[in-house]
């Protein structure tokens, strides 16, 4: 934990990652998957760098650009050989967001309806999901902090992997229900293998990216 809150006041702009995911095949305009499938629109499809699946969220219409009208309704998993899906979780969203793990069993997972954003972990092996670290988690690492509630627009937004079992991870939330743009913010490091994390003191000029949940 750290001894004090971290504030930092506004969005700075991003910096290059230092350790990038490895490349995904080109992905599709439209989901490989059967007749019935392609009836609805995809969102984010993206493989694994050894093209054994695809992750993407998927929409009601695909006659009809992903907005208010035709939210993404779930997200899936799928084998590509046998066109399978293999793990699908059906939630209402607005934006998806995922990142493979070098070796290719893990996938992150950003997910957010306004106002706010959260983050899981999907095990290939297993198949099962696992929420990152949200606000619950972090803020009493912040004791200086006001009390937050859901109207402080949480998120928590896989950054990439940093080795096959440790994951960058960015965090946020509003300190002040006015919105006057001091926000709580920073980095923490998530280990899939021991589920545990560690909240970066360094580096914190670095911050970064779209928070808003568009």
């Amino acid at each position: 934990s750290t001894d004090a809150p971290i504030h930092i006041q506004n969005e700075i702009s991003p910096s290059p990652s230092p350790s990038p995911s490895p490349s995904h095949p080109p992905s599709p305009s439209s989901s490989p998957l059967d007749d019935e499938s392609q009836e609805m629109g995809v969102v984010g499809t993206t493989y694994s760098s050894d093209g054994r699946y695809f992750i993407e969220g998927y929409c009601e219409d695909s006659s009809l650009p992903m907005d208010v009208g035709n939210p993404i309704i779930g997200m899936r998993i799928v084998e590509v050989n046998s066109k399978k899906t293999v793990w699908n979780m059906d939630f209402q969203l607005r934006k998806v967001e995922f990142i493979w793990s070098p070796n290719c069993r893990y996938v992150s997972i950003f997910y957010a309806v306004r106002p706010w954003g959260h983050a899981l972990i999907v095990d290939t092996l297993t198949m099962t999901e696992e929420e990152l670290p949200g606000i619950v988690e972090l803020e009493p690492m912040f004791p200086d902090a006001p009390p937050k509630n859901i109207l402080f627009y949480p998120k928590s937004i896989p950054q990439y992997w940093l080795d096959d079992c440790r994951i960058r991870v960015a965090f946020s939330w509003l300190s002040d229900i006015t919105y006057s743009g001091d926000d709580i913010n920073g980095f923490y490091t998530y280990n899939v293998d021991t589920g545990e994390f560690v909240i970066e003191e360094d580096n914190m000029d670095e911050l970064k990216i779209d928070l808003a949940a568009d």
